[in-house]
């Protein structure tokens, strides 16, 4: 039910990932999308409020819904939305999480998204390090370092 603990677990920390979406937001949407994050949806038929995340991500060119936005912007919004997460996880724990690894991130952005997404990460750099996964080896341009695994015959090895 909308008062049953998932729903009290959620509203406890959906603000903080909300907040924390809509500041990478501004990064890489340019603030053109609001994110919301709610722990309840109603039903389209009836209207009847059940316990599930509801994501809506509202475009200032038009869209209100999360899956009005193109492909691109939606990617953008998950973007937000796990690097909210990792944000969340970090508050959680003992530990100062001074890590950020991400897998294959920067798929379906466009050239705008992904040099969005480089200097978004570029400013998180400067409190941690991040290592990003990518299949594309266009990525590789973006960075001063980079490691390339080769795996051959089901064994993986760094590329010299």
């Amino acid at each position: 039910s909308p008062k049953g603990i998932r729903s009290l677990i959620f509203e406890n920390a959906l603000p903080y990932i909300t907040e924390r979406a809509n500041y990478y937001s501004t990064y890489l949407t340019g603030g053109t999308i609001s994110i919301d994050i709610s722990p309840t949806t109603a039903t389209k038929t009836t209207g009847e409020i059940k316990e599930r995340l509801s994501v809506s991500a509202k475009n200032s060119f038009g869209s209100d819904i999360y899956r009005g936005n193109s492909d691109g912007e939606r990617r953008r919004v998950d973007c937000c939305i796990l690097l909210s997460l990792q944000d969340l996880i970090g508050t959680r724990s003992n530990i100062i999480w001074n890590i950020s690894i991400v897998d294959e991130i920067a798929d379906a952005l466009d050239a705008t998204g992904i040099q969005n997404l480089i200097d978004l990460f570029r400013n998180i750099a400067s409190n941690k390090s991040v290592y990003i996964i990518s299949h594309s080896s266009d990525m590789k341009s973006f960075f001063y370092t980079s490691l390339t695994l080769v795996k051959e015959h089901g064994i993986s090895r760094l590329e010299e």
